[in-house]
């Protein structure tokens, strides 16, 4: 669902890159500092949503020696520099901007296009906020959440990032419209240069959300409670699995998770299923051993004995290499060893 975010992304760079263009032209006109504040925010928007657009792009290549799982969380890496950068630029300046203006109030002017320019901009972006809330719906039940639940902690915060941008900008304009109007009706230049403050402190808060949520990505976060039990059901309703244990996922990148199981093989089940097919491919080899062992139920229960006892042993052999590996590489604290079927394997 990488694309649902894409998608998201590029609307909010061409929107903002409009609007960026037309505040700063707005703020020459008026003068206004809300004015001001809303182009370095949607100035902000756009330089930091080329970064997502980057991380997006380079997230989605190929595995190599150097990345064996892959470069999915580089997305992680650029929604982080992304978050700084609002926390930097946009909040910092708003702040600096609207301190100044409380402290050298300076009267608006041309009111009237100020006014036409902020409505214009709250129609845009809206339109690029239902983009993104679109997008995350599509995402949050691909994953079988909630819309919350996806924010909070869903696998793709770019397109969290591109949702709570295009939503402070949303709010930041109505809350400069408001503060302008409040200096045209008491004659107050200070209300004006509130609104860049707390267009600055809305930044300010976005901007530590998606540090903390890029962080935690980062790290390595575990895939959500419903995807989890959605993989070891699959698991569980296998009739050649008896149980399962310490099943772990982790989120590699938007679409690519890591799932590490425990599995104790149902060895009677399996050797059911391996004599199955083997009537199918080759009934006469079948027919050989049946001949050989004196009755079909003989050689259903000498199979399923072997079987199981074979997979006892595999699970020891597994787990004393394992142990060997951690002897070597104390590090080496997560193993995840799979058993190979033959010509048959594929890459994982």
């Amino acid at each position: 669902m990488a694309g649902s975010s894409t998608k998201a992304v590029y609307a909010a760079i061409a929107a903002n890159s409009i609007l960026t263009v037309t505040k700063f032209a707005g703020f020459v006109i008026s003068g206004s500092a809300s004015m001001l504040s809303e182009a370095i925010h949607s100035a902000s928007d756009a330089s930091n949503q080329c970064l997502l657009a980057l991380g997006i792009h380079r997230s989605k290549k190929a595995p190599s020696e150097e990345h064996p799982y892959g470069h999915g969380r580089e997305r992680y890496v650029w929604a982080l520099i992304s978050a700084v950068g609002i926390f930097f630029l946009g909040c910092g300046l708003s702040l600096y901007h609207g301190v100044q203006g409380i402290l050298h109030p300076h009267e608006p002017s041309h009111l009237g296009m100020a006014f036409g320019i902020l409505v214009f901009a709250a129609i845009l972006e809206g339109l690029t906020l239902w983009v993104a809330v679109r997008e995350i719906k599509k995402m949050a039940d691909a994953e079988g959440m909630t819309f919350k639940e996806y924010i909070k902690s869903g696998s793709d915060p770019i397109a969290v990032a591109v949702l709570l941008e295009d939503g402070a900008a949303e709010l930041g304009v109505i809350l400069a419209a408001c503060c302008l109007g409040m200096a045209y009706t008491t004659g107050d230049a200070r209300w004006d240069a509130l609104g860049s403050i707390i267009v600055g402190l809305i930044l300010g808060a976005v901007a530590i959300f998606l540090i903390l949520r890029s962080s935690e990505m980062l790290i390595g976060k575990s895939v959500s409670p419903q995807v989890r039990e959605r993989m070891e059901r699959v698991l569980r309703e296998s009739p050649i699995v008896d149980a399962t244990a310490d099943a772990r996922g982790t989120v590699q990148g938007a679409d690519d998770i890591r799932f590490k199981v425990e599995v104790d093989f149902n060895g009677k089940g399996l050797a059911e299923r391996y004599l199955a097919n083997l009537k199918i491919s080759e009934p006469e080899r079948v027919q050989g051993w049946v001949e050989l062992l004196g009755s079909e139920e003989t050689l259903k229960q000498f199979l399923g004995e072997y079987t199981e006892e074979l997979m006892s042993h595999l699970g020891a052999e597994v787990d004393e290499l394992e142990r060997k590996i951690r002897l070597a590489v104390p590090k080496a604290v997560h193993i995840d060893i799979e058993a190979d079927a033959g010509e048959n394997s594929g890459s994982s």
